[in-house]
């Protein structure tokens, strides 16, 4: 906690069972769908949505 915010830290939580998809494809061959694609990207999307709003100063 020391390097990052909790918020930041928080939203690992929601990348690691991307990594984790990509990892099982990658090392066990498991099967990846079109809607496991789309399932990831949306995560990632709003885990980088928040990242970036968190960084900026709050409007006037």
């Amino acid at each position: 906690m020391k390097h990052s915010t909790p918020a930041r830290v928080a939203t690992y939580a929601y990348v690691n069972p991307v990594v984790a998809v990509f990892l099982g494809w990658l090392i066990l061959g498991e099967p990846v769908t079109s809607r496991t694609l789309v399932a990831s990207a949306v995560i990632v999307t709003a885990v980088a949505i928040i990242t970036v709003q968190k960084n900026r100063a709050p409007a006037r």
